[in-house]
């Protein structure tokens, strides 16, 4: 050991690695037991030396078994890749498995170097490693993100080596066609093999209809609010850190989809191991969908919130009992979850609704992933088509969600240039059917909220038709006599002027912007026509009405100069455009526009007239 560390392990090869590899030959005759406990960390690096880029496929070729395989067969052979699985083989039947764990942690890049064939003999060398280790509950948090780390190093390695066969005109080494050859499928059949590994020990097997919650954890105080840990079984436990990390899978498996790395074919065959496997360690999916909702109101709504303590995607950290379910594992895993009815059938609509947009919520503030995030307002957006129990909602916060906040991060995403046509319907879908449900003041309280923050009406014109139908409501509601009151929030100047001002903000010079405008001007010349019809009503029919001191006088006043400041830039920029179109199709759609200004120009005409 001591000579490999003076060569450098990098540089071994050759004459040097034949002479090496005879040497720890002669000297494994007299090995004792105890040379490999006293050793570990000495006899992992000389294997891991010995070690070719052929190495993977020799132990492919033997069907090589570090925990049942007779590792004194591969000493007839003088092949320093088999006298490498010999040594990891006698390091792993003399040692207590977490020492070799240790080691490995502590030395990973010194050990394994960036050798992509090592790195998978190391992930099957942890198979037997997991069966092996004992006080899997104190151990577990260690060992799996470890194996994270050394699987997701290999899977970059074959993102680069893909990349390179993809791109590169020069030649690519043998290495890396090989590996990019094999990597896919040995990759699929790892998972698969260690999840059926998981699903038998003992912990697993024990509880398999239990699962940990945040609520077992701690436990809340009432007389100060503060909470204290609780004792938790040894078996929830290691379930827990083996679902963190199969959902840290998950995100792997869809970073490998968004990047077009795997056929449709070998992904869906993929996914269906995954949730079979996913099903052996607990049954119930949405069950875990519940903890994981539990987790983020336990952390992100109670009095003592640290979203510190929410583990967004991984980052490869040891686990523990405050770690959170992977947001990203579980977007995957909730698209499956409603594919099968059975799981989601006794589950309130209000449930269903709340479970959605708090992991959407999660989801958006998150980086990348956006086939995963198009796919959740989807499947969010699906839901609440079909969901129509809820009504008259009163509270904001009802689905445990900021829910202005969950719009505004909505809003953003979709003006991103990866949100395509059908994304942009169905986060439509979601404001309306969301806004829907609220009670008419707390619809209207949003929707005044939401104006203050969103950049323009196309991705949510239903926010302007909600707005209008409340308007048109507190129209009804004026008093042509009571001259100080101040009007209802719908019919505040600055309210109705923010919502106009959204309604004109768009680039004039672009004619695919101002095509869009069509159907939202109508609906904004619509609210005008009802607040200006009311305003003239009262002018001929109420003298007190033409003091122009009432403050419905004063604002509409106002609020219509606004909008005739505007109307003319926006007709302007039509006109230019009319002038330069030839085809038929577009000149329909911009003289449309243009006669819903010129209606709305009537109407301020209309009003000044009087007012004057």
């Amino acid at each position: 050991a001591k000579e490999v560390k003076e060569l450098g392990i990098n540089n071994i090869g050759g004459d040097q690695l034949s002479a090496l590899a005879q040497t720890i030959r002669e000297l494994i005759t007299i090995f004792k037991s105890n040379d490999y406990t006293q050793q570990i960390e000495g006899v992992l690096h000389v294997a891991f030396s010995l070690m070719s880029t052929l190495v993977f496929q020799k132990f492919q070729n033997l069907d090589y078994n570090f925990e049942t395989s007779k590792p004194e067969d591969l000493l007839d052979k003088n092949d320093p890749d088999l006298l490498s699985l010999y040594l990891l083989s006698h390091l792993l039947t003399n040692n207590t498995t977490m020492d070799i764990v240790t080691i490995l942690r502590k030395g990973d890049s010194d050990l394994v170097t960036k050798a992509a064939f090592k790195r998978i003999v190391l992930l099957e060398y942890l198979i037997p490693i997991t069966i092996k280790l004992q006080n899997k509950e104190t151990n577990f948090k260690v060992l799996l993100p470890y194996i994270l780390r050394v699987l997701n190093k290999s899977v970059m390695k074959f993102i680069k080596f893909a990349d390179q066969l993809k791109h590169s005109n020069t030649n690519v080494s043998p290495q890396a066609a090989l590996y990019t050859n094999i990597y896919l499928q040995w990759s699929v059949s790892y998972v698969r093999k260690f999840l059926g590994v998981i699903s038998k020990i003992d912990e697993i097997k024990n509880s398999q209809k239990e699962i940990l919650t945040i609520n077992q954890v701690y436990k809340s105080k009432q007389s100060d609010l503060s909470t204290e840990h609780l004792e938790v079984p040894a078996r929830l436990q290691t379930k827990h850190f083996v679902l963190n990390f199969i959902l840290d899978i998950f995100e792997g498996v869809v970073d490998v989809k968004e990047q077009n790395l795997i056929e449709d074919q070998q992904y869906q065959h993929l996914v269906k191991d995954l949730i079979e496997g996913f099903r052996k360690i607990h049954q119930s999916l949405f069950e875990v969908f519940q903890a994981y909702i539990l987790q983020y109101r336990f952390y992100m709504l109670s009095r003592e919130r640290d979203s510190t303590k929410l583990k967004r995607p991984y980052n490869f950290d040891d686990y523990d009992l405050e770690t959170t379910y992977n947001d990203y594992g579980m977007g995957f895993l909730v698209g499956k979850i409603f594919e099968e009815e059975n799981e989601v059938v006794f589950v309130s609509s209000n449930e269903k609704i709340s479970q959605l947009l708090i992991l959407l919520h999660c989801v958006l503030l998150l980086p990348q992933k956006d086939q995963l995030k198009l796919n959740l307002i989807k499947l969010t957006a699906s839901v609440l088509r079909l969901e129509h129990s809820l009504a008259n909602i009163d509270n904001l916060n009802h689905f445990n969600v900021p829910l202005l906040t969950f719009f505004e991060e909505l809003v953003r995403y979709g003006n991103t240039a990866v949100v395509d046509e059908e994304g942009r319907l169905n986060i439509q879908t979601i404001f309306q059917e969301t806004l829907q449900v609220l009670d008419e003041q707390t619809r209207l309280d949003c929707v005044i909220s939401i104006l203050k923050f969103i950049p323009n009406l196309d991705l949510c014109p239903y926010v302007l038709t909600s707005y209008r139908e409340i308007a048109e409501k507190a129209i009804g509601g004026i008093s042509a006599a009571d001259k100080e009151s101040q009007p209802q929030p719908a019919l505040q100047k600055e309210n109705i002027k923010n919502l106009m001002s959204r309604i004109y903000a768009k680039n004039y010079q672009n004619l695919a912007s101002l095509e869009n405008r069509i159907g939202i001007f109508s609906e904004g010349v619509q609210l005008l026509t009802s607040i200006g019809s009311k305003f003239i009503q009262f002018l001929k029919n109420y003298e007190s009405f033409r003091n122009k001191e009432h403050i419905f006088h004063k604002e509409t006043k106002e609020l219509f100069k606004f909008v005739e400041d505007q109307n003319i830039a926006l007709i302007t920029s039509v006109g230019q455009k009319l002038a330069e179109v030839t085809e038929e199709e577009r000149k329909s759609r911009l003289n449309s526009l243009k006669d819903s200004i010129e209606k709305c120009q009537v109407l301020v005409k209309e009003i000044t007239s009087f007012s004057n």
